[in-house]
């Protein structure tokens, strides 16, 4: 969930996990000729929030 604070915008933790397995979808999606089977999409959707803790991690916000 995206809420703005005046000219600030904020996002939850769970807004970098989607944002981030949205992008790793669309990036390897596009190195197939043809769809992502569910057993891809679900390790994407792994190795984002992976990602996603280590930066979490290293701005030091958990």
């Amino acid at each position: 969930m995206v809420e703005k604070i005046g000219n600030k915008q904020t996002f939850t933790v769970a807004d970098l996990y989607a944002e981030a397995a949205k992008m790793a979808r669309e990036e390897f999606g596009a190195m197939k000729d043809k769809p992502l089977t569910a057993q891809e999409q679900e390790n994407i959707d792994k190795l984002a929030k992976t990602i996603s803790k280590s930066v979490l991690k290293e701005m030091r916000l958990v």
